[in-house]
């Protein structure tokens, strides 16, 4: 024990929660952390090493996160602002952590709640990608939820796919046919009801002519942002995987259920 005085307590104790924690060779001061996410930061780490081919994390970069997460005074790193001042390294190990915490987090029915598809819920992780699959891309709930069905039931099948290009293809096809339904069909297509076969005859249409006219893709992003093109090759994979998605609903009478 080191005896400490101070004239000004209050004073003191501000320092004590802003003062960065001084390295230590081989160390990562946890103190002064909320419990939840000192408790994610350590779970994070252990997973980190679980992993066949794990990703550099150099130690300074996960005391920046320490220090951010302290200083901001983050109860969890799901609500973790990661804004301006935030580096890429920390972005980075807050993503990957992210990922498993959404594993204990979230049940399967949960992650379909909130529009995403974990594969690791299923027992799949394919090679060289991670288990997280964004679907909150598609504008309608129930096109959403048709695509999430429709992929879980995929990976429990014994057809189950060996790599993640038929998940990819099945998420793109539902993203551009709904942002598509969103601009030109009634009620931006969230009534399955309302939709006929004159919209869908004008989604095949409108994508043969983004091929043509090497027109932007109407959702799909670069990373850089902008909008890519619809090229010759991915447009028959799209129509390919638009098709076996919606020829399903009525095999497993969701469409009846949609109406």
């Amino acid at each position: 024990p080191v005896p400490v005085g101070y004239a000004d307590q209050a004073a003191y104790r501000r320092w004590c929660t802003t003062v960065p924690a001084q390295p230590w060779p081989g160390q990562i001061n946890l103190r002064g952390l909320r419990p939840l996410v000192r408790a994610e930061i350590q779970w994070g780490l252990v997973m980190h090493t679980q992993r066949a081919r794990p990703t550099r994390r150099d130690l300074g970069w996960v005391r920046s996160l320490v220090a951010t997460c302290r200083a901001r005074e983050a109860c969890s790193l799901i609500d973790l602002e990661l804004s301006d001042g935030v580096t890429q390294q920390t972005r980075a190990i807050v993503k990957e952590i992210l990922h498993e915490l959404r594993l204990v987090y979230f049940t399967p029915a949960q992650a379909r709640e909130a529009g995403f598809l974990e594969t690791e819920h299923f027992g799949v992780l394919f090679p060289h990608r991670m288990s997280h699959f964004d679907l909150t891309g598609i504008p309608q709930p129930w096109l959403r939820d048709l695509t999430w069905d429709f992929i879980a039931d995929l990976l429990r099948s014994p057809g189950c796919p060996r790599t993640a290009s038929p998940i990819d293809g099945f998420r793109r096809a539902a993203i551009e046919l709904g942002v598509f339904l969103e601009l030109e069909a009634p009620g931006g297509g969230h009534d399955p009801a309302l939709l006929r076969r004159e919209h869908m005859d004008r989604f095949v249409a409108d994508q043969r002519h983004r091929e043509r006219e090497a027109l932007p893709s109407l959702a799909i992003r670069r990373p850089g942002g902008a909008a890519g093109p619809v090229p010759a090759t991915t447009r028959p994979l799209l129509f390919n995987a638009a098709r076996k998605l919606l020829r399903a609903a009525p095999a497993t009478r969701a469409a009846a259920r949609l109406g």
